[in-house]
């Protein structure tokens, strides 16, 4: 029995046969290419979540009993697609990406020379290709040039178009994002056709990436946008066509200036370094031609702008000291070498230079790594929250699936939960809605009567030849929340989840732990920490010095939050020893943000 997650499985509801809610499948479907017995354990896995996908897609009835019979009685079942005389080739083309997303090799061989013998394959290709990973994303990224529309239009019967302004605030990405998907089930199709977006917003982009990863059958071509500055764990997630440039073709510089009040607008910027960044070649006719230059230059905060070039003009600001504009020095750096102060060249000279100063730090002078906390599982107990921050592709989400998650599981005291702070089920609910679902920390007396009852009464003799309980069965019960995607939230959920982690620290008396999974941060993420932490802290003081003066209590939580800076007339009076206290839980706070934030 496949149990559907209407949810996770985007299983629609249907007016004529309403809500599945699984399948009754015969086992032999799972030892499809096994000479004997069945599929591994991981592969059986795979494909019993590929069945699901398949069987709640919209390919008629008959198509489903086909790919059935062929994967349940291989070489013995002999009818082809050709029998079933199909006229609708979107009914074909659901089919075909179906078929390549099933993760048993021969299967995928077997149904698409299935559908060869019948079609030709420049019918789908490159019009069902998919990318990532594991080939699991239908994101396609065509130009406003491109016959791509027409393309399909001649192979598929109906191909729905969606035209949506391009207003991305953050309020109006649900209902645009409803807009895209919507024709999927609305019409049955595998093809959704976008127009009238200049770019696509990264929280956007993520949740049709992902909804085409959970509908293997599904298809969003963009057409016109400019994904220049997405994120690149997002571009990666789409199939650029080749009248598309893809980004990998152009070189993001960062340049900036330390002067606070420049007085400089991103078109004196734009000027500039498009001046400075030409590169000119002669031809033959002695003519001066361009051959590289400064494509755009975007604002990225007070002192910093950061200008797309080609690589050779790239290298071109890149090798300057500096450039003044209104008598302020810009300096210049690539995505991967940030200045600070003075810049530098960025020569083979240089990079040695600081590769040899890096390798004489002391050990205990290095920068903290996210893994000096985490190398074992047991390490959960002795932390309250931590955000992790990296590159994409460095291990953070791996290390908690893969290692300290399945570790966590063998204790029975252990409750885990894992949110993406991305995906699109933050469209149908709330984050609170989310994490309302989130199993609270076993009482230590239901923990210790679960463990009774699983190893079941023993005899005097048996307890004292087994001796004292284990390490394990000791540690107390508590819940580990990782939320992953954390900097593709917006402030307003960051702060719901930081306000409702304080909530259950304060509730389970520090038994919730919070791991939170970022692939960069901003200054917003520790001041929004630090509002909850001082709260927290402040209380923690209180008890630990048995402060119970109400006054007191109130001046030390007004300086601490900056409420105040000094004595105000009829607010509380702010002594040497109030300012004593604030100080001491001033350094706690900014210890424990130093210290957790890695």
């Amino acid at each position: 029995f496949l149990q559907v997650d209407e949810v996770r499985d985007r299983a629609p509801y249907r007016s004529d046969t309403g809500q599945d809610l699984g399948y009754f499948l015969p086992v032999s479907v799972l030892s499809y290419g096994k000479a004997q017995g069945m599929l591994e354990a991981g592969e059986q896995g795979a494909t019993k979540q590929w069945l699901v996908q398949f069987l709640v897609s919209a390919l008629p009835d008959a198509l489903k009993s086909h790919v059935l019979n062929k994967m349940r009685l291989r070489d013995s079942y002999i009818k082809s697609v050709y029998d079933y005389k199909i006229s609708d080739l979107n009914v074909i083309a659901m089919l075909y990406a179906l078929a390549s997303s099933n993760p048993i090799r021969k299967v995928v061989d077997d149904l698409l020379q299935d559908i060869r013998d019948v079609y030709d394959a420049t019918m789908f290709m490159p019009y069902c290709l998919r990318t990532g990973a594991r080939n699991e994303y239908g994101v396609h990224v065509v130009s406003e040039e491109s016959r791509v529309l027409q393309a399909l239009q001649t192979r598929v019967t109906f191909v729905p178009q969606v035209h949506l302004q391009d207003d991305q605030s953050v309020s109006n990405l649900a209902p645009l994002y409803s807009r895209i998907i919507e024709p999927f089930t609305k019409y049955q199709t595998c093809f959704v056709y976008v127009t009238g977006l200049q770019h696509v917003h990264d929280r956007l982009l993520k949740w049709v990436a992902e909804y085409t990863k959970s509908v293997p059958w599904a298809y969003v071509y963009f057409e016109g946008v400019d994904t220049t500055w997405n994120l690149p764990e997002n571009t990666d997630r789409i199939f650029f066509h080749s009248d598309v440039l893809n980004n990998d073709a152009r070189t993001k510089v960062i340049c900036s200036t330390n002067s606070h009040n420049h007085g400089i607008s991103k078109d004196s910027v734009s000027k500039t370094l498009k001046d400075a960044g030409a590169v000119y070649v002669t031809d033959s006719g002695g003519r001066k031609k361009m051959a590289s230059q400064v494509h755009k230059v975007h604002e990225a905060g007070a002192r910093r702008w950061v200008c797309l070039c080609d690589p050779d003009s790239a290298k071109k600001l890149l090798d300057l000291e500096t450039v003044k504009i209104n008598n302020v020095d810009i300096c210049f750096s690539s995505n991967l070498i940030t200045y600070t102060s003075k810049c530098h060249p960025l020569n083979d000279a240089f990079v040695d230079k600081v590769r040899m100063e890096a390798s004489s730090i002391k050990q205990e002078e290095r920068t903290r790594h996210w893994t000096d906390w985490i190398r074992r599982a047991e390490d959960v107990w002795d932390m309250d929250w931590k955000l992790i921050h990296g590159s994409p592709g460095i291990g953070k989400t791996y290390k908690f699936d893969e290692e300290i998650i399945p570790a966590l599981k063998t204790y029975p005291q252990v409750h885990t939960a894992i949110i993406d702070g991305s995906s699109d089920k933050l469209v149908k609910f709330s984050l609170l809605d989310i994490l309302s679902d989130v199993p609270k920390p076993q009482s230590a007396a239901a923990a210790s009567g679960e463990r009774s009852a699983r190893e079941g009464k023993r005899t005097v003799a048996q307890a004292a030849a087994s001796g004292p309980a284990p390490e394990s069965a000791q540690r107390e019960p508590i819940t580990l929340v990782v939320l992953d995607e954390y900097h593709m939230m917006p402030d307003a959920q960051k702060r719901q989840l930081i306000n409702w982690y304080a909530r259950m620290w304060r509730q389970y008396h520090g038994r919730v732990k919070l791991v939170m999974i970022a692939n960069r941060i901003d200054i917003n993420d520790r001041d929004l920490i630090e509002s909850a932490i001082k709260d927290l802290e402040i209380e923690k003081y209180f008890r630990e010095k048995q402060i119970r003066d109400e006054d007191t209590k109130e001046a030390i939580e007004k300086v601490v939050k900056l409420l105040v800076d000094d004595e105000e007339e009829g607010g509380p009076v702010i002594t040497e020893e109030v300012r004593e206290h604030s100080l001491e839980v001033s350094k706690k706070v900014k210890a424990i943000l130093d210290a957790n934030i890695l």
